[in-house]
């Protein structure tokens, strides 16, 4: 994402980004691997957490991101940004 605001102040998203978003969020419900998200919220800030997806609610266009210590309900038209998380494993 090149960090362009459009006039209401959320971020811009093009079509390739948005598609790139759905695909990780639709993996993290098939192989439960946790994702990075950022989106804005109704006051116009912008917020950030990490954990799976657990629900997809295509009727009110949602996601549940859940993880050990906090759940948020995101709002697809509202997403700035999604990656997978990468863990190491420490031997």
């Amino acid at each position: 994402m090149g960090g362009l605001l459009q006039l209401n102040n959320e971020p811009a998203v093009d079509d390739f980004e948005y598609d790139e978003m759905m695909f990780r969020i639709y993996d993290s419900t098939q192989f439960d691997y946790p994702i990075a998200v950022t989106w804005m919220t109704d006051a116009g800030t912008i917020e950030s957490g990490w954990g799976v997806i657990r629900e997809i609610d295509a009727d009110r266009m949602r996601v549940k991101l859940v993880c050990d210590w906090d759940t948020w309900w995101i709002d697809l038209v509202r997403l700035c940004s999604v990656s997978k998380v990468m863990c190491s494993r420490s031997e």
